[in-house]
């Protein structure tokens, strides 16, 4: 995930991208782009794989409990 971030004395743009080890656990499989509130994850799941198909233009991967993902680096890079 990019994000921009704006200097106050350079008209440059940043950019940053977080990279990070993620522990998927037992990941449940999917091809739809969203699921109910009520079934994420699913019982017996910890995270969610999103495979292309039907709404979805890339694989991703979903996980629900903020210490299944730990930063490791931050990169920040300038568009010209």
């Amino acid at each position: 995930m990019t994000t921009p971030i704006k200097l106050q004395s350079s008209p440059t743009k940043l950019r940053c991208m977080f990279v990070a080890n993620v522990a998927a656990g037992k990941a449940y499989p999917t091809k739809e782009n969203a699921l109910d509130d009520d079934k994420c994850p699913p019982p017996g799941y910890e995270s969610g794989v999103g495979e292309v198909g039907h709404g979805l233009n890339y694989d991703e991967l979903v996980v629900y409990e903020e210490e299944a993902a730990l930063p490791t680096h931050l990169i920040v890079y300038a568009l010209h």
